[in-house]
């Protein structure tokens, strides 16, 4: 279960699902298939941002992460990411996520991580 602190940095924080859909973004479709494939990745990158902010922890987090289904995996860990960026930027008294989960968890999507970071 999410702690206060974790719903309320959701709240803030996780931008909507419907940020992800073409027809939301203003993005032609130009083939059906490529768009779902395409939204779903953004919705797994969302999944794992939200993951990141309701987790005590980054352990906590990762066992959430591996839930997301092995090929679109690294957007969740991308998303995960960047929500640590934040919360270590916003609370610099802690600002340990990131470090703990590069070292950790996201050793093996350690690319994707990167760039979650430099969204963050």
């Amino acid at each position: 279960m999410p702690t206060l602190t974790g719903r309320l940095r959701t709240r803030l924080l996780t931008p909507d699902r419907s940020a992800v859909r073409f027809d939301e973004r203003g993005f032609h479709e130009h083939d059906p298939d490529a768009r779902r494939t395409l939204e779903h990745a953004g919705t797994c990158f969302l999944t794992g941002f939200r993951h990141a902010m309701i987790s005590r922890n980054v352990t906590e987090a990762a066992a959430l992460l591996e839930t997301v289904e092995r090929p679109f995996r690294g957007f969740a860990y991308e998303g995960a990411a960047m929500a640590f960026a934040l919360t270590d930027a916003m609370t610099p008294w802690r600002p340990h996520r990131v470090r703990t989960f590069l070292a950790g968890p996201a050793a093996a999507h350690v690319y994707m991580a990167h760039v979650g970071i430099g969204w963050g």
